[in-house]
């Protein structure tokens, strides 16, 4: 009984020494699971062995390596910054730069203005807990709006508020909002108020119709009203030339000189008024302008402002004698030139049939009126711009 004794109390004190063992070696892979963070934390793992867990604890230096792995770049990742600087929608604002990782992964710099950066719930907070109403001009809804970014970044609910009543003078009229109407100011002086002219407006200076034709900027071309319906807009719509149809050189600008393609200055084919020279070649066989005006060549006489008339009319060597056509002189006192186009076709024929008539008795020099000339179609036409007086006769 004496040795059963002492037998089962060595079996207790076995089994009291085996659970110390197996708690010690618990309690080290406890401390050595710490290195969950980091890759110590399968040293941990080594607790087993009992003082293994304080090699364990190591998994606390694993774990700063969170620290060293981040969702931005450093500056020098991006490099120089090869953005523009532009202005934001309010017009005072420069967006901001930033390196950051794109969705290839690759570090870039990025801008961004306030309103390119949504607001988040956390950002906004709780929305405000005063009611929205509708402003008197039937349009402004006041109160809290949606929430957004200002220019300092920050996102809250701006507070819209209704615009000032405007107001007028009882008695006076105003002009109306759109711009054509008359409206008559009420006793309460709110213009919201006053009875207004019913008239219906037509576009104003700078609007069209859209689709509609146009007058264009450069002041001869049409153009085609643009879908805004803003004629600023479509009346550089052309680089077609300009050509302004003249009768006489006051029709053209003074840049400009009238020049008529059959060199009748005017009694026969309507002129296009066209640049003045700057540089003409010297020399020529002498011409006459439209003015009376003689130059060596036509180019000079277009520099001057006019152009060629074809039969002469400036004065010869002779002061008594004025050039009739190439050939022939009429007398500057008491003749005029006619010029009748020849209607015979065929080699060797004229253009035209040149001579110098008598001038009717109290009819001077220079004066078509005087001449009494049957008007319309296929009826002689006069020029009398040089000072003397070409009847430009019908066919013969």
């Amino acid at each position: 009984m004496k040795y059963a004794l002492s037998l089962l109390a060595c079996l207790m004190l076995c089994l009291f020494g085996c659970l110390e063992d197996e708690d010690n070696a618990n309690s080290g892979g406890a401390a050595g699971s710490g290195g969950d963070a980091g890759a110590g934390g399968n040293a941990g793992s080594g607790g087993d062995a009992g003082s293994g867990g304080d090699a364990g604890t190591g998994g606390d230096a694993g774990s700063g390596g969170d620290a060293g792995t981040t969702g931005g770049c450093m500056e020098e990742e991006c490099g120089p910054t090869t953005l523009a600087a532009r202005v934001c929608e309010d017009g005072m604002t420069v967006a901001r730069s930033d390196c950051r990782v794109n969705e290839a992964g690759m570090c870039r710099w990025v801008s961004e203005c306030p309103e390119d950066v949504p607001c988040t719930a956390e950002e906004c907070g709780p929305a405000p807990g005063a009611p929205n109403y509708l402003c008197e001009d039937g349009v402004t809804m006041a109160g809290p709006g949606a929430c957004r970014r200002s220019n300092d970044w920050s996102c809250g609910y701006p507070f819209v508020r209704c615009p000032e009543e405007e107001t007028c003078e009882p008695g006076e009229s105003f002009i109306a909002a759109d711009g054509c109407n008359t409206c008559e100011c009420p006793s309460s002086g709110r213009k919201s108020e006053a009875a207004c002219s019913e008239i219906v407006c037509g576009p104003g200076p700078d609007e069209c119709t859209p689709g509609e034709s146009i007058p264009a900027g450069d002041g001869c071309n049409s153009c085609e009203c643009p879908e805004s319906g803003n004629s600023d807009e479509g009346i550089n719509c052309t680089e077609a030339v300009c050509t302004t149809p003249c009768r006489e050189q006051s029709d053209c600008l003074d840049t400009q000189f009238c020049d008529f393609s059959d060199d009748k200055c005017g009694a026969g084919q309507e002129g296009t008024c066209n640049g003045i020279p700057e540089i003409c070649p010297n020399g020529g066989v002498g011409v006459c302008g439209c003015d009376g005006t003689y130059r060596t060549n036509g180019c000079e006489l277009a520099g001057s402002g006019t152009d060629v008339f074809r039969f002469g009319g400036c004065s010869t060597d002779d002061p008594a004698q004025f050039a009739c056509g190439d050939m022939l002189s009429c007398n500057a006192e008491s003749e005029f030139c006619e010029i009748t186009p020849n209607d015979a076709i065929g080699d060797g024929q004229p253009e035209f049939y040149i001579g110098c008539r008598p001038l009717p008795d109290r009819c001077r020099q220079g004066d078509c009126g005087c001449l009494n000339l049957p008007e319309g179609p296929g009826a002689p036409s006069c020029f009398d711009g040089t000072g003397k007086t070409f009847v430009f006769g019908m066919g013969g």
